[in-house]
């Protein structure tokens, strides 16, 4: 299991064609044992609701959000509502030097 930096999680809305808030907290990445699959799993600081629950999976992108070093957006079908949706996600952390996924937004 690997955690990083408290952040706050933004989902795309189509609909409004605005980035909305899902939630600040702690994200994890969680490897199955047997199976080896990768889970990126986010609960909110104070209510410890889901706010992510998707497989990392191979070919999935992740890019730096319009030039900000501290966010990095990517496509992913989401769990976190107990059910499957097609999800753009952006998360923000507090500063670049506390996460541990730099390289990835690059």
């Amino acid at each position: 299991m690997s955690q990083l930096s408290k952040s706050k999680l933004y989902r795309f809305d189509k609909d409004g064609s605005q980035w909305k808030e899902r939630g600040a907290g702690t994200v994890k990445f969680l490897k199955h044992e047997e199976t080896e699959k990768v889970r990126f799993v986010m609960r909110q600081s104070k209510t410890l609701k889901i706010c992510a629950n998707h497989l990392v999976v191979p070919g999935m992108t992740v890019q730096e959000h319009d030039g900000n070093e501290k966010s990095c957006v990517w496509h992913a079908t989401d769990f976190a509502d107990g059910e499957l949706r097609d999800e753009l996600f952006c998360i923000r952390f507090g500063s670049i030097e506390r996460t541990l996924i730099p390289c990835y937004c690059r």
